[in-house]
């Protein structure tokens, strides 16, 4: 329990259940980890949701969505006026943007309002940028908050390249721990894989207008998987628009025996399927962070990735890793091979680096900050 008690206000693009990406869900964590150490916590989702209400969803979290514009052409007025209306009528002592275009928002409202600002660089957001972009809104974000981070020192040297910026700090995300329900007996019965199968898990979403996540490398290196281990199996969790392309291919390159396409599965039921694997395997093009490499660690998983953004910095330096180049499906086969054949399932060196990224452990840093910047 906190000493003494803050408000703090988040200000994020996605929130579950709109999104369970990496940044809404660490928003999520980090909120609720915040609550249960006694601070008032208000989110404020800057993008507009069918299903959404106003509300509490925890006691000391209190969630706010941005409701349809009155007419178009008034996207970022609207976003900054729905944040300055909240933190005036809730007066926040510090206020966080979980994303640069979100830390402008925060920025400019503190600014007006004398309310200490974060803006917390995710990533894509500043990889994906423009020169322009770099130079204005980017640029005018990093300049007018109180504090700027990113999740990774790769991150922060690209803040430095795009926007000129170098007093960048480091803070990681972190991550809800959680145990599984489902023995991994029961399991695999349930899917019909015996426990001396291996079995390799990805966990992903499938958008074929952001194609990063990058598994179409990993259904070809699969198929190079099976000519060395031909009892192999691949799990694939996740949906989305480029799902049924994704299985044409799998069908095409004559292994949709040996894939398994599981669908969207929520969080806790994705802790079962990572209990019940043997390795994960994150194929990215390009990951700024990679969340799910923190929670397939947790469960234990030795780690094959392609070595992209700021997967070296998240995943454990002395673990059962295995890193391959980016869009290298033989690289892939052979590391996914080497970490199958090793049996270095359960990893406990990768359990033990994953553990300290627990919002129960991590979430003191980000309080510490805060404090630090109120007093």
């Amino acid at each position: 329990m906190a000493e003494t008690s803050m408000r703090i206000m988040l200000v994020v693009n996605e929130f579950p259940p709109q999104k369970f990406a990496g940044t809404a869900m660490a928003t999520q964590g980090l909120a609720l980890a915040l609550a249960e150490r006694g601070h008032e916590v208000h989110v404020v989702v800057t993008t507009s949701y069918d299903g959404a209400v106003d509300g509490f969803v925890q006691p000391g979290v209190h969630v706010s969505w941005l409701k349809d514009r009155p007419f178009k052409g008034v996207g970022i007025p609207w976003r900054l006026w729905l944040v300055l209306r909240t933190a005036r009528q809730w007066r926040p002592g510090v206020m966080q943007g979980q994303a640069v275009s979100c830390g402008l928002l925060v920025s400019l409202a503190g600014k007006w309002l004398g309310i200490p600002t974060i803006t917390y660089a995710q990533g894509m957001d500043v990889f994906s940028s423009t020169w322009m972009q770099g130079k204005s809104e980017i640029s005018w974000a990093c300049s007018c908050s109180t504090k700027v981070l990113a999740v990774t020192r790769n991150l922060a040297l690209r803040l430095a390249q795009v926007a000129g910026m170098q007093d960048v700090g480091v803070l990681g995300h972190g991550f809800v721990p959680r145990e599984n329900r489902v023995s991994r007996e029961n399991i695999r019965s349930g899917l019909d894989c015996a426990l001396q199968t291996p079995v390799a898990v990805h966990v992903g979403r499938m958008d074929e207008n952001d194609k990063d996540k990058g598994q179409d490398i990993l259904l070809d290196a699969w198929a190079k998987v099976l000519q060395t281990m031909p009892d192999a199996r691949l799990w694939l969790v996740g949906d989305g628009s480029w799902r049924a392309e994704l299985e044409e291919k799998a069908a095409h390159l004559n292994i949709l025996h040996a894939v398994l396409f599981l669908g969207f599965r929520p969080p806790e039921a994705v802790a079962d399927y990572m209990n019940a694997a043997d390795l994960f395997v994150l194929p990215s093009r390009f990951e700024p962070y990679g969340l799910v490499l923190l929670e397939a660690m947790y469960h234990r998983l030795p780690l094959v990735a392609a070595e992209v953004g700021g997967v070296p910095e998240v995943v454990a330096p002395e673990g059962d890793v295995w890193l391959c180049p980016a869009e290298n499906p033989d690289a892939m086969a052979s590391a996914i091979v080497s970490g199958l054949q090793q049996s270095s399932y359960p990893s406990e060196a990768n359990r033990a680096w994953a553990v300290q990224f627990t919002w129960p452990e991590h979430v003191g840093r980000f309080e510490s900050m805060y404090k630090a910047m109120v007093s």
